[in-house]
C-alpha cells in the first residue's frame, strides 16, 4: 500500500529534525540570573550563590546537549532568533541604565568629572592603548561574521578556524583590559575614586563580563563544531552567538566613544 504523502512529508520532516528533549537546566539558571540580580542588591553572599547556580545549570545544559546529539537535534532558526531578540532587549535595558547612571553623574559633577587631583583626565593616556583595543575587539566582530558565513555555506573547517581566530581576538582584548585596568589603579583611579572610578567601572565591567560570556559561549560552539555538530542546515547556536557577539562589539564603540573620546 503506497504511503500517503502528507504522512510521507511527516515522516520526512521528522527525519530531518527532531525537536530538542525537555530539560530543567534552563529553569535553574533562571533562578541563578535572578538571585545574582537579588545579590546585588543584597550583598556577596547571595550574589555569589546566584553565580555559582548559573554555572551548574550552564555545565547541566552542556553535558546533555553532547549527552542528547544525534545530528537531528535542532528547533530551528527562527525560534533561536527571537530567543536572543528577546534576551539582547533585557541587556539594552541593562547598558541604558548604565549609560544613563554615568550621564547623570557626570552633568552632577560639571567640569571636573574625570579629571584626577593634578586636573588631568584620568584616562587621557589610555585613548590610545584602548584604542587599539577596540580595533582588535571589532576585528573579532569580521571573524564571527566569517564564522557564520562558513557553515551557512556548510564550510565546516572554515567555521573552526575562524572561531578559534574570535576567541583568540576577544581573550586578547579582556587581557588588555586587565592591563588597563591594572595600569589605572596605579595611577589612582579606583572603584572608590568618587563616581567617575564607580561609573567607570561600573560600565566597563559590565561590558568586561559580558565578553567573558560571550567567549564562554563561542568556545562552546568551537567545542561543538570541532566534534561536527553543525551543518548548513543546523547552526542556530553559532548565529545567535554571533548576533550576541556583534551587539558586544556595538556597546563597546558606544563606551569607547562616551567615556574614553567623551564625545557625547
Amino acid at each position: 500500500m503506497a504511503q500517503h504523502p502528507e504522512g510521507a512529508a511527516h515522516a520526512h520532516a521528522d527525519e530531518e529534525m527532531t525537536l530538542p528533549h525537555g530539560s530543567k537546566w534552563p529553569i535553574i539558571a533562571a533562578m541563578g540570573v535572578g538571585l545574582i540580580y537579588v545579590g546585588l542588591i543584597a550583598g556577596w553572599p547571595i550574589l555569589a550563590g546566584g553565580l555559582a547556580i548559573v554555572i551548574i545549570a550552564m555545565a547541566g545544559i552542556i553535558t546533555e546537549d553532547a549527552r542528547w546529539w544525534n545530528g537531528n537535534v535542532g528547533t530551528g532558526m527562527r525560534n533561536g532568533w527571537w530567543g536572543v531578540l528577546f534576551f539582547l532587549g533585557t541587556e539594552v535595558m541593562l547598558f541604558s541604565a548604565l549609560f544613563a547612571t554615568y550621564f547623570n553623574h557626570r552633568a552632577a559633577a560639571g567640569a571636573g568629572f574625570g579629571l584626577n587631583p593634578e586636573g588631568q583626565f584620568y584616562l587621557a593616556d589610555a585613548v590610545v592603548k584602548t584604542g587599539i583595543n577596540t580595533v582588535i575587539l571589532l576585528l573579532s566582530g569580521v571573524t564571527c561574521h566569517f564564522a557564520h558565513t562558513a557553515i551557512r555555506r556548510g564550510d565546516q573547517q572554515k567555521l573552526k578556524l575562524w572561531l578559534v581566530a574570535t576567541i583568540a581576538l576577544g581573550a586578547v582584548f579582556i587581557g588588555g583590559q586587565v592591563v588597563e585596568y591594572l595600569s589605572l589603579a596605579s595611577e589612582g583611579l579606583r572603584v572608590q575614586s568618587g563616581t567617575f572610578g564607580a561609573t567607570f567601572y561600573m560600565l566597563t565591567g559590565t561590558h568586561g563580563a559580558h565578553v567573558l560570556g560571550g567567549l564562554g559561549v563561542l568556545s562552546i560552539c568551537a567545542w561543538r563544531a570541532f566534534q561536527g555538530q553543525f551543518d548548513q542546515k543546523r547552526h542556530v547556536a553559532v548565529e545567535v552567538s554571533a548576533i550576541y557577539w556583534h551587539f558586544v562589539d556595538v556597546v563597546w564603540v558606544l563606551l569607547y566613544a562616551v567615556v574614553y573620546l567623551r564625545v557625547l
